[in-house]
């Protein structure tokens, strides 16, 4: 092939590349100083025989790389999944390609064929790119699972090898099979390197999910703490007033004792802030926040602080919030819920009760817990007070605490004169 048919091959097979990558980034079609630095290193390859073509693969691969690296702003993991799929459009259509020319690969000299392969691939390159969604492609590869990426990362590395092979003239069985175990060995580490990286992807998004969750919660308590600290200056200054209202002794004792009398009640959330999980005191306290708001009050009955529990505890949190705010959305305002916190024989136990307008048999029991089950279009018991929000809430909270090996139960009391809701988990 002469020189000028290298250029310009090398020339369309930049301009590939250059579609593919703005495509799937979804970026404007206009180069810039990058675009233009990348096409020039191509051009060495130019006077280069075919007895360099593992040298042309290897060095073209590691332009593109750059070439991407620079385009995803220095981040390698969205590089990698950017060289990807590049590397399998790129092969698919040069395969369709070679498909489509077959017929005439017989009428046309054989120094005619790579050039006008390589036309034809840009071409039907600039259709598929104009037409495929490729950026919404991109950001699935990259915001998808792991299986999704291990097949995307397999595929790009299976076909890479694959030209690897047919540009190497293996003559010795022992250079083939070094060749062989390096490639298996670069195959298994990129792998790895994926997996630890979704693993740390995976745990970060968790802790975003809990973060975002008690976001609300730590608002609530800083609110309940300004709102205190505020209380607290208008009782000293109340304190320091009754020396100017009350003008003798009698008086000043009397009021005193009243006034201190009336803020010196223990505060009911006092053995739940003494709790080792900050994360079940906090979902707990926010909820008996709007309870209160609602005039309802919890009371909370906690033998220990310690508490133990195999499973993680964001888990029990979500468990215990669902199980109260069913509570407080049964109860109505003036009344009070009971919730016990402890450990049963290494268990973690807790029990919430709230009284109930009719005794609930087991069989109604039983339907709170089925999945789209909700006593608020129930002919029965209109009242919403016994909701389930959605009808999912309890049959979500079986379904996962079966799976952890725990059990959830319920059962109703009649206790001075009232019907007592008694919902308990295990763990």
């Amino acid at each position: 092939m002469s020189l000028t048919m290298s250029l310009f091959g090398i020339l369309i097979e930049n301009l590939c590349i250059f579609l593919l990558l703005k495509s799937f980034q979804g970026k404007t079609m206009v180069p810039d100083w990058i675009d233009v630095i990348f096409f020039l290193p191509g051009f060495i390859l130019a006077p280069l025989p075919d007895s360099y073509g593992m040298f042309a693969l290897i060095y073209t691969q590691v332009i593109i790389f750059l070439y991407c690296y620079f385009r995803c702003n220095k981040k390698l993991i969205p590089t990698v999944f950017l060289l990807c799929p590049i590397g399998i459009f790129l092969n698919f259509i040069q395969g369709l390609v070679t498909l489509l020319l077959t017929p005439v690969m017989k009428m046309l000299p054989m120094v005619y064929l790579p050039l006008l392969g390589s036309i034809s691939t840009l071409v039907l390159l600039m259709l598929v790119c104009f037409i495929a969604p490729c950026a919404m492609l991109y950001q699935k590869i990259l915001t998808g699972g792991f299986l999704l990426k291990f097949f995307v990362l397999n595929t790009t590395l299976g076909m890479l090898l694959k030209t690897l092979f047919y540009k190497f003239h293996m003559t010795d069985i022992y250079e083939f099979v070094n060749l062989l175990f390096a490639s298996l060995f670069i195959i298994l580490s990129v792998n790895i390197c994926i997996f630890y990286y979704e693993n740390q992807l995976r745990e970060k998004q968790k802790a975003l999910i809990t973060y975002e969750k008690n976001k609300p919660i730590l608002e609530t308590l800083i609110d309940d703490i300004r709102s205190s600290q505020h209380e607290y200056v208008n009782r000293l200054q109340s304190i320091a007033a009754l020396v100017n209202v009350c003008h003798d002794y009698d008086s000043l004792r009397e009021s005193l004792i009243k006034y201190t009398k009336k803020y010196n009640t223990v505060h009911k959330c006092y053995p739940l802030l003494s709790l080792n999980m900050p994360l079940v005191t906090s979902t707990l306290y926010n909820l008996t926040a709007m309870a209160e708001k609602k005039g309802i009050n919890i009371l909370y009955d906690i033998p220990s602080p310690k508490l133990t529990c195999r499973v993680s505890e964001h888990i029990i949190g979500d468990f215990l919030h669902i199980l109260t705010q069913n509570a407080i959305e049964a109860t109505l305002p003036g009344e009070y819920i009971y919730i016990t916190l402890a450990n049963q024989e290494e268990a973690f136990y807790f029990e919430v009760q709230n009284p109930v307008d009719h005794y609930i048999l087991q069989e109604e029991f039983n339907r709170f817990f089925q999945k789209g089950y909700s006593t608020k279009t129930n002919e029965s018991h209109p009242k919403p007070e016994f909701a389930v929000p959605h009808g999912y809430g309890l049959s979500e909270l079986l379904s996962r605490v079966n799976k952890l090996g725990g059990m959830v139960s319920a059962d109703c009391v009649f206790h001075e004169n009232k019907n007592w809701a008694i919902f308990s988990l295990t763990l």
